[in-house]
């Protein structure tokens, strides 16, 4: 009897489990499933969001074959030589192509990102490149902040 005092029903597989080496301490609380349980249920969810064992969606996997992936290992979509369907007459991304109105440009037809006028991601607080701002720390400044 003293043998099962230090196991308890897991809640998932019902099984007798040892409560101080196979249940997870979570917030200062003992879970009620067991560790094993936890692994499968991870697994299980990965599976059912087509996760490949190499963290990527499995359609859009190279190592694993995707469907998603053509004969020169690009994404169907994206590929020249297959046609894309995000590929435009201009041989482009649609996206990234002036003239099919790609999305990536702004009124003042300049990418979205670089254009002063409408805000874009590349600037600082400062009006400056953010990489070459010394006051924000940026990316290209060397340690003795000249560029």
């Amino acid at each position: 009897m003293d043998n099962n005092a230090n196991h308890i029903k897991c809640l998932g597989c019902r099984c007798l489990r040892n409560v101080n080496d196979e249940f997870e301490i979570y917030k200062g609380t003992r879970r009620k499933t067991c560790i094993i349980c936890k692994e499968n249920r991870i697994k299980m969810k990965c599976r059912r969001l087509g996760i490949c064992m190499h963290d990527k969606q499995k359609s859009r996997c190279n190592e694993c074959g995707g469907s998603q992936i053509c004969i020169h290992n690009k994404q169907k979509s994206q590929c020249k030589e297959c046609g894309g369907s995000q590929i435009c007459i201009h041989d482009r991304m649609q996206t990234h192509c002036k003239e099919c109105g790609g999305g990536s440009f702004c009124m003042h037809n300049k990418h979205k990102s670089i254009c002063r006028e409408c805000g874009g991601s590349h600037f600082c607080i400062h009006n400056r490149h953010k990489s070459q701002c010394k006051e924000c720390g940026g990316v290209a400044i060397c340690i003795h902040h000249k560029r």
